[in-house]
């Protein structure tokens, strides 16, 4: 719906609008890796340790350029390899350096933030449950504004959804939650 919306005009038939989609959902699989990778390399950077940073995107870099290659030219999968070899580059990457334990990475994961995880990701999977059963639910749009008021449903009620269960497992608190919709000078506890 999101591809319809934005790609589908002028020259975007649905046939292009469809492979567009294809490839963003697979690009999609590699976002928690990318934020894994990203929150590594921000402890890095506050370790000082930019020697070790460079080395995994050096590394990170060049398998992802080797399973582009391999998916693309050598296994012919076509547009869905590029974000495919990201996704391999990204995950091997960021396993090697949880594996050897980059900047004492491991230790800085503790049973606290390990609950904090969990709760997010229960969080994240009902946002999606919800996003995938109400879209299911209700009928595909046929018009652009139709469309644009179905992801703006849509994506409510997973946000809602989302903030809901963190206020539940007390990932975070109400008053925190509430205070996003408060003006900037009443919301200095942030």
């Amino acid at each position: 719906h999101i591809m319809r919306l934005i790609f589908e005009r002028g020259n975007f038939t649905p046939e292009a609008t469809s492979l567009m989609a294809m490839v963003f959902f697979y690009y999609s699989l590699s976002l928690l890796f990318f934020g894994g990778l990203r929150l590594l390399s921000f402890y890095l950077f506050a370790r000082n340790d930019a020697v070790l940073f460079l080395r995994l995107a050096l590394m990170q870099y060049a398998l992802n350029v080797l399973f582009d290659l391999l998916y693309v030219g050598v296994l012919g999968a076509g547009a869905a390899g590029i974000p495919l070899g990201m996704l391999t580059a990204l995950t091997l990457t960021l396993a090697s350096a949880i594996y050897r334990n980059a900047g004492g990475f491991r230790e800085a994961l503790d049973r606290t933030f390990g609950i904090f995880l969990s709760k997010n990701l229960a969080a994240t999977g009902l946002a999606a449950l919800t996003v995938c059963g109400l879209a299911s639910w209700l009928e595909t749009p046929r018009t652009g504004t139709g469309n644009f008021l179905f992801l703006c449903a849509v994506c409510a009620a997973g946000s809602v959804a989302f903030f809901a269960m963190l206020a539940a497992t007390r990932a975070v608190p109400i008053s925190k939650i509430s205070a996003l919709w408060e003006s900037p000078e009443n919301s200095s506890s942030l």
